[in-house]
Parts: C-alpha cells; structure tokens; sequence
C-alpha cells in the first residue's frame, strides 16, 4: 500500500495496522526505511520535516491487506522547554540529556547569552540560524570570553574562547531541538577546562573565518538560538567519545547494546544485534596524523545501504554515524574511499537496539 505524504514544516508518524495474523511489515520510500514485526499500530516511522513523497507499507507475499495512519504534530501540546514550537523550540529533556539553559534571539538582535548551571561530566551545544545574510558567520562561546580583535574564528577556538562557529545556513528554524545535541564536549578532560557553571554567549559575525560581531541592523531576519545541555547518565567511553547509555533518534528511543571492535576495511558480523529488530550503529576512529581518510558504508543482506560517507581530514579521534541497520542485515564494512586500513589505528561500531 502506497500513501503519499505532502511535504510538512514538522515530521510526521506513519502507523500501521494489517488485517490478519501476519505482522512483518517492510516500511520505505525515499531516504526512509524501517521493518517491524509488532502488533497493530505499536510501531511508527517518522519523516523528517518537509518529506513530500510516497511511502510503500508492504507485506509478505499471500499476507492479508494493511491500513495506514499518518500523525501530524500537536503544537499545543509541546514538551517541556524553551521558545516557540511553532519556531525555534529548544526541549528540557532527552534519554540522554537534561537542559542547562537556553534562549531564542529576538528579532532583529545579533547576539543572545544563556546562563548554564549544574552541568556533569559532558557539556552539549546545540544551535540554530537561519535567514541571516548570506556568508554570515555564527560564533559559540560557553564561557562568554571576549575575542581579541584580529583573531580569527580558527584561533579562537584553538586558544579555547570559541566552541563551536559556522555559518547560518540552516533551512529553517529548529524543531525540538536538544532531542540528540550536536556537539559535545568532555568536562574530565584537561584540555576541554570548561567550569560546571557559565554563560555561554552566541552571536552573529562578520563570516565563518571572522569572529567580529555584526553591528545593530546587519543582521538582515535571522531567527536564531542556542541550547546547553548535559548528559544525564552514565556514559561508556569509546576511544575519548562518551556515549550515551540511551539515546532518542528517528522517533524510537534505543539503548546502548555492545561497542564492537572493527578491523579496517573488514567486515563485521552485524546479524547478533538485528535479529530481533532495527540496531543504530555509529561509528568511533583513531586516525593517523596524516592525509585525507574517507569511507563508503556498504552492508549485506536485508535491503542493502551502499553510501559515500564524508571524507575526514583529521588528527586523533573520530566519531560519525549514525546507520539504521534494519533486521536481516548480517554485514557492514567501512570501505576506504580515500586512504586505507594503515591510516586507522583502532576502529569501532557503538551498536544501539530499540528500548521502546
């Protein structure tokens, strides 16, 4: 059964029910994929915001027929949190974080500052910008520190007064966010020094690579904002990467599994952890200090992922992710797009299952 879903500025549930005894159920459309075995409309996929295509809720063959429900959002029944939820909305908590502070700017401001308090072993940012003009930068400090004048945005957060910076290029203005924060950042360790308590400053600047705040008027209708979250539980550390023990991705609540280790360019049996349902799976690096690494995702078995995944040029630890594993899926390799296994000292597959 097909359904077409018009395109929507929030994501939406897709439900099911089927008609006789059989439960398997294949889920897909463009960029979606799920597959569930649970009774009537105890499982959902959920569209990203904007999704304007067909999804396809198929059975097995000889199964009887199948009925599809599609949810819209609620927003006046948000969850607790900051802002609008017709807008920039920042949520106080998730499986794996509790909110510290946020703000939303108000029109026409350059700038806004969210006083944090209480934070554990992890500090998270989470930002939003949109509709500045074009090439306008957008600077993140935690602590609120003052940069010298000709700095610019790369040394700045080399001498630590910059957390995060980039551009405001997001398409619009942020849903839920703080569900999953972005960047994180590792209290125990020397070289984060970051307090337990601050006031973190975001502001709009000059560009990307210039720090310089914009003037009163520049900032065109930007809409934007910034959250600070801190984990809310025990994390396992994988090669300096605190992961959390739940987290909340695709709609779905999932839990820590196992953290496999991978030989490069290799392999791994995944079939142990998708047997029973869907697995999450990101991933977790060491590179050598030198070149360009980058990797294309490709698993075996179910419906097949074959993926160009971003190049990374680095030093140190690395993590990326995340993959859906749906059931059936027996192996997944990183294969080297640039680079190969003598640029990976240790590699590993943190493997999620669902909680919910």
């Amino acid at each position: 059964m097909q359904v077409k879903l018009e395109g929507s500025r929030y994501p939406q549930l897709v439900t099911w029910s089927t008609a006789g005894e059989e439960q398997a159920v294949d889920v897909s459309g463009p960029g979606v994929a799920w597959a569930s075995t649970r009774a009537d409309f105890a499982d959902h996929l959920v569209t990203p915001r904007g999704y304007d295509e067909k999804v396809t809720v198929s059975l097995p063959e000889g199964a009887e027929g199948v009925a599809v429900a599609v949810y819209e959002i609620d927003l006046t029944r948000p969850p607790a949190g900051v802002g609008d939820p017709g807008g920039i909305f920042f949520r106080d908590s998730s499986a794996s974080h509790r909110q510290l502070g946020a703000a939303v700017a108000e029109p026409a401001a350059t700038g806004i500052t969210v006083p944090w308090n209480g934070a554990g072993d992890t500090v998270a940012v989470e930002s939003v910008c949109t509709g500045a003009p074009e090439g306008t930068g957008v600077m993140v400090s935690l602590t609120g520190a003052e940069i010298p004048a000709g700095m610019s945005s790369a040394d700045a957060a080399g001498e630590g007064y910059l957390e995060t910076f980039g551009t405001c290029d997001d398409e619009e203005p942020g849903f839920d966010l703080g569900a999953a924060p972005t960047t994180s950042f590792d209290r125990t360790d020397p070289d984060q020094s970051l307090p337990a308590s601050g006031t973190a400053r975001m502001w709009l600047s000059v560009s990307e690579d210039d720090p310089t705040p914009l003037s009163e008027g520049e900032a065109g209708r930007a809409q934007f904002g910034l959250g600070v979250y801190t984990s809310t539980d025990a994390d396992s550390t994988v090669l300096g990467f605190a992961q959390p023990l739940e987290i909340d991705r695709l709609g779905h609540r999932w839990t820590l599994h196992t953290v496999a280790t991978m030989t490069p360019g290799e392999p791994l049996d995944v079939s142990p952890f998708t047997q029973d349902g869907p697995a999450l799976v990101s991933f977790v690096q060491e590179i050598r200090k030198r070149g360009t690494v980058g990797f294309r995702i490709e698993t075996t078995g179910a419906r097949e992922l074959d993926r160009a995944h971003m190049g990374i040029s680095v030093a140190g630890e690395v993590q990326f992710g995340s993959e859906l594993l749906l059931p059936g899926t027996t192996g997944l390799t990183l294969a080297f797009t640039e680079g190969g296994p003598d640029d990976v000292l240790a590699q590993r597959a943190v493997v999620y299952t669902l909680a919910d």
